[in-house]
């Protein structure tokens, strides 16, 4: 079992180079599908289910339920799943629908960008050795790639420049990343996943607020590429 950050750790954690894109990776992300789900008329019951996911993820994270990584699967990757599945369950509905139309595929394609702030974050907390090297740009993580080509890949969707088929292509190139990124963290989890073994383990992903992380931006990130996908492929349908 994981033991919370010790009060050393937890003052490089607070550091404003932590902290500052890290928080701002979560305001891109909330404002983005509130203002989305506003359009679509669903403002109000979007900000607070997201107010009400990220209060019982706190909570929970406060008491340390997310310490026991020896659970299988650990419970921070129940979390992802679960908000994942429950994003993706929305976007299939009357009102989802409607969320979906009004962000329109290439505004999701430019939420994507809320993955930099994240990988300036990841990195911070990797020189204050609070995340192993494997998930941050200096190792095995690649997921700054889709953050940086996230805008101009909207652009030139809104520009006609780009089809549809190209779109899914960095989707699904956006979503491996993603998911590689994943598996790398859940494989520096302490416990039985680990696999790597050199250095921190990646425990800090279990206390307030980076829980945040694999239990909220994560799964918006991996919605976002899952209902795009779905879009894309109706579009085709409909052909």
């Amino acid at each position: 079992m994981a033991r919370a950050l010790h009060s050393d750790s937890r003052m490089r954690a607070y550091e404003l180079a932590v902290v500052v894109p890290f928080f701002a990776a979560m305001a891109m992300a909330a404002v983005a599908l509130v203002f989305a789900a506003r359009r679509a008329g669903v403002g109000a019951a979007m900000a607070g289910a997201v107010g009400l996911w990220l209060a019982i993820v706190f909570g929970l994270a406060h008491v340390g339920v997310f310490r026991r990584f020896d659970a299988l699967p650990p419970r921070v990757m129940v979390a992802a799943m679960a908000c994942t599945a429950a994003l993706v369950a929305f976007s299939r509905g009357a009102a989802g629908r409607r969320f979906v139309a009004a962000a329109s595929l290439a505004g999701i394609a430019g939420l994507q960008c809320f993955r930099v702030p994240v990988e300036m974050a990841l990195h911070a907390l990797y020189t204050r050795e609070l995340v192993p090297v494997q998930m941050t740009w200096s190792g095995r993580n690649f997921d700054v790639a889709v953050g940086l080509t996230a805008p101009f890949v909207a652009l030139a969707l809104h520009r006609g420049r780009i089809g549809l088929r190209t779109l899914a292509a960095w989707h699904v190139a956006s979503l491996a990343m993603l998911v590689n990124i994943v598996a790398t963290a859940a494989m520096s989890f302490p416990g039985p996943l680990r696999r790597f073994h050199e250095g921190v383990s990646a425990a800090v992903v279990a206390e307030v607020p980076f829980v945040w992380l694999p239990a909220f931006l994560v799964p918006v990130a991996a919605a976002s590429h899952l209902v795009s996908l779905l879009e894309i492929g109706r579009s085709h349908r409909d052909r």
